[in-house]
């Protein structure tokens, strides 16, 4: 046999789910860079036996920095103890 064969997938509803999270991920994100109180979303760090020993900054907003007088960029994909180290004095992880 010669020929070409055509298929074709309606991808509408795929692209509109997608579009659709991109803009309520932009709203998240305008949301929080443009609230007046500091946020923070910390990730879990845990040891080999599941226990958490330390927080990830995942998200934080420019109030945040400034209450901190760390930047947003320096903060995120940091952990607490890293950025600050006296956090483990007042007994968060005993």
């Amino acid at each position: 046999y010669e020929g070409i064969l055509i298929t074709a997938l309606d991808v509408t509803a795929t692209k509109a789910v997608q579009q659709q999270a991109e803009q309520q991920r932009a709203l998240l994100q305008n949301v929080i860079e443009s609230s007046p109180a500091g946020m923070v979303l910390y990730e879990p760090v845990k040891n080999v036996h599941g226990r958490v020993v330390d927080f990830r900054y995942a998200i934080t907003n420019p109030a945040n920095a400034v209450v901190t007088g760390v930047s947003v960029a320096e903060m995120t994909g940091r952990t607490l103890k890293e950025l600050f180290p006296t956090s483990y004095d007042q007994g968060f992880f005993k």
